[in-house]
């Protein structure tokens, strides 16, 4: 009896391990791997919403991609870093270069962010279902009208795409692929409650979408890796994004996040040892002037801003919330069916 209860305790010590990792004490940490994709409207054209080649200058219904474009790079990392290949298109992008658009083939944008053979145009309605995350996280509201704030059977009634729907859009995309025992969590969030997320997150080797009231921010010296944040411009003149709303269903930006610094810390790129500030480590799906350049398509950029001022205890980072996805491993699946059947087995036995 001994021995099989210490078995079923190290496989559920194992499970636990296995399914949620095991988050390490560190002050800094960073995720490597992650894609750093832009939005369509971004790509193979000049900085605007209507002057992309690839989605089709004028079809306007591709602006304001932030979200599906940062679950883009959450995606292709588990899939590419994590062997996930169910996820997304099943085809590995290398950063750099344009991937292949030809509308009306069936061609997947940088993992499954959008698809070619759904071209969404002002006032066209819903688009095809399920193919792609603009498509399941009813992106400019021309996708699933079932989710739970959608704008009804008409659709198009905003721009961009909106929190409270993240959570169960990316739930049915990975479901969709195979994966119905992913967790995927948004939360709205104080800074306080985001850094503890953050850390957990990065500490535990895995990358998440950070939300932003807006996106507003520049390098503070030419090649710089600081950047730092300014005021919501209300509305993204690059990408059409609307950032008017701070609320939880507001339609500001998102970004993924894949590292941090704490106050203190000797690497923090913010004054090492003697930063009084927070940091986080993103990488954006809009472009930016690198050293007064505009950067090229699908460039590898990772920015450190400033998210919360330790010793004046006030944010910085216009943060609204984060978004957590874990995709189990199947060995975590396969010890969760193993310490079932020996539960089972023992109760029965004593029954």
């Amino acid at each position: 009896m001994r021995i099989r209860r210490t078995t079923i305790r190290l496989l559920l010590a194992l499970l636990s391990v296995t399914a949620t990792g095991s988050p390490a004490m560190a002050a800094n940490g960073l995720v490597n791997g992650v894609p750093d994709w832009h939005q369509p409207c971004l790509i193979g054209g000049g900085n605007g919403p209507n002057n992309g080649a690839n989605p089709g200058a004028g079809q306007a219904k591709y602006i304001a991609w932030c979200v599906p474009s940062a679950a883009s790079d959450i995606m292709g990392w588990w899939r590419d870093q994590q062997g996930f290949n169910g996820i997304a298109d099943a085809q590995i992008y290398a950063n750099g270069g344009t991937i292949p658009w030809n509308p009306p083939n069936p061609t997947d944008w940088q993992d499954d962010g959008a698809d070619a053979s759904s071209i969404p145009t002002q006032g066209g309605g819903a688009r095809a279902a399920g193919l792609d995350l603009g498509w399941y996280l009813n992106t400019n509201d021309q996708g699933d009208q079932s989710l739970a704030n959608a704008g009804g059977a008409g659709g198009e009634t905003f721009t961009g795409t909106k929190r409270a729907d993240i959570q169960a859009g990316l739930t049915n995309y990975l479901s969709a692929a195979g994966y119905g025992g992913a967790e995927v969590s948004y939360s709205p969030q104080n800074h306080a409650q985001g850094w503890m997320t953050i850390t957990a997150e990065i500490n535990a080797g895995r990358p998440l979408i950070g939300h932003f009231s807006h996106e507003s921010f520049t390098e503070t010296a030419p090649g710089s890796d600081e950047w730092e944040w300014g005021t919501n411009p209300g509305e993204d003149d690059q990408t059409g994004a609307d950032w008017g709303d701070s609320g939880p269903n507001g339609l500001g930006h998102a970004m993924a996040i894949v590292g941090y610094y704490s106050a203190g810390d000797p690497l923090n790129p913010w004054g090492g040892g003697a930063s009084t500030f927070d940091v986080i480590v993103v990488q954006d799906n809009r472009r930016h002037l690198i050293g007064g350049i505009p950067e090229v398509d699908n460039n590898f950029k990772q920015h450190a801003l400033k998210y919360f001022d330790v010793q004046n205890q006030l944010p910085v980072a216009p943060f609204v919330g984060t978004t957590t996805v874990q995709v189990p491993e199947p060995a975590a699946v396969l010890l969760l069916v193993l310490g079932v059947v020996c539960l089972m087995a023992r109760r029965c036995r004593k029954a």
